[in-house]
Formats: structure tokens, C-alpha cells, sequence
């Protein structure tokens, strides 16, 4: 169901942004932006300015329709776990595996995991993490393409409210070492085709102390 609908005026650009829930699903807020023409029409977009600079539509009403049912998320964690909660046995996180350990195959069809399995996962990853002396603030890096891994690795440090920081490998060694030290990131997720590159910055990075290995796909399963 819609849980909100804003407009935003840019001058030459506007931009809805739809908000809708479906609990049924796990889904408490899918997010749905779309840019148009902008326009004065006042049928879609009202005079009033929010403290975001945002104008609401007229029939928008916050008292029938707030966001997340009024119980806003504390926290990134907390919005999946609510999911999880809700919808403990559905599809969380897919993928294509391998269908061999010499990783050139990979197969047609998705493997999930569900959402029970990778919050019992993600709170593994996030107590391990405690248990290596980071604390509640920290920055940890993920220095890895887009997998499985990466997002249990994001979610579990979310749980035990670790600061999760990017690192794109696309962006050359130079800008990984810069980002490593300008967050003061402690201990970094890599995958193994980063692990040489981190190797030979270690030197640099005198505040990173911990390297944690991950798969990008194995052909089981992705694994930390």
C-alpha cells in the first residue's frame, strides 16, 4: 500500500518520490523515484516547503499516512531486521553460483538465502567483529565488487553499530589508500583479488590491523 508521495521542484527538473510498504513481503519501505518536466501544477505539487526544501502533494496527509506506519527505523539494522522478523522464511539474498570450484562456469538459474539465515549469519560476522576489539562508531572497510558477502558483511557490522565504508577497487590503489585512512578504518573486508593491493598499502595505512578474507561466489555457497 502507499505509505507517501512527494514532489520535488529543481527548476528544470522534478522528481516524485513514492513510498509504499507490503509487510506481506517483508518490505516495509520500497522506494520508488521517478525525474519528470518540472512543473508549477499546483494539482501535484503544494506551496508548502518541508525542512529537506521538499514540497508535499495536497492529498498527502502525515496523520492518515506516516512513513513506516509511524515507528520509524532507528537504524539501518533495525529496518532488516524488521523484515526479517516479519518474513523470517522468504527469499533475502540471491545469487548465480558456480557450478564448478575453477569459477568459469556459473549457473542459469538464482540460489537464495533467506532472510532468517542471513540475519543469523550477519549477527555472527557483527559478533566477530566485537570480538576483534572494534567498537560501536568504527569504521570498517569492504574493498570488494558487489556479492553475497559484501552485504552480509555491510549488515553484520550495521548490527553492532559499525560504520560500514566502501572502497571501489575500480578507483585505483591511490583512492583505496585514501579512503582507508580518512575513515580510520581499522579492519577491511577484501576479496581475494584485492588482497595483493591491500598487502602492499598495509605499510601506508598504520591504523588498519585486520584484513578479513572474503569469496565473492563460491560455488557452494558465498562464505566469509
Amino acid at each position: 500500500k502507499p505509505v507517501s508521495l512527494q514532489y520535488k521542484n529543481r527548476h528544470t527538473f522534478g522528481v516524485f518520490i513514492a513510498k509504499y510498504e507490503c509487510p506481506s513481503l517483508g518490505l516495509h519501505s520500497v522506494v520508488i523515484v521517478m525525474a519528470t518536466a518540472a512543473t508549477q501544477d499546483n494539482r501535484l505539487a503544494s506551496k508548502a516547503v518541508g525542512d529537506d526544501g521538499s514540497r508535499t502533494c495536497p492529498w498527502y496527509d502525515p496523520s492518515s499516512m506516516p512513513f513506516f506506519n509511524g515507528n520509524t527505523p532507528s537504524s539501518v539494522w533495525n529496518m532488516f531486521d524488521r523484515s526479517a522478523v516479519a518474513n523470517p522464511t522468504g527469499n533475502c539474498i540471491g545469487w548465480r553460483p558456480y557450478t564448478a570450484p575453477d569459477t568459469t562456469t556459473v549457473a542459469n538459474s538464482y540460489t537464495y538465502m533467506s532472510y532468517s539465515e542471513t540475519k543469523q549469519k550477519c549477527l555472527l560476522v557483527g559478533h566477530a567483529l566485537i570480538q576483534l576489539g572494534l567498537k560501536k562508531g568504527d569504521c570498517i572497510g569492504i574493498y570488494s565488487r558487489n556479492n553475497p558477502s559484501w552485504m552480509m558483511a555491510s549488515y553484520g557490522s550495521a548490527s553492532q553499530g559499525l560504520v560500514t565504508v566502501p572502497i571501489y577497487d575500480s578507483l585505483g590503489v591511490d583512492a583505496a589508500e585514501y579512503v582507508i585512512n580518512h575513515a580510520s578504518i581499522q579492519a577491511i573486508f577484501v576479496e581475494s583479488k584485492n588482497v595483493d593491493n591491500l598487502l602492499a598499502l598495509k605499510e601506508k595505512c598504520p591504523l588498519l590491523k585486520t584484513i578479513i578474507l572474503i569469496d565473492m561466489f563460491d560455488y557452494n555457497s558465498p562464505r566469509l
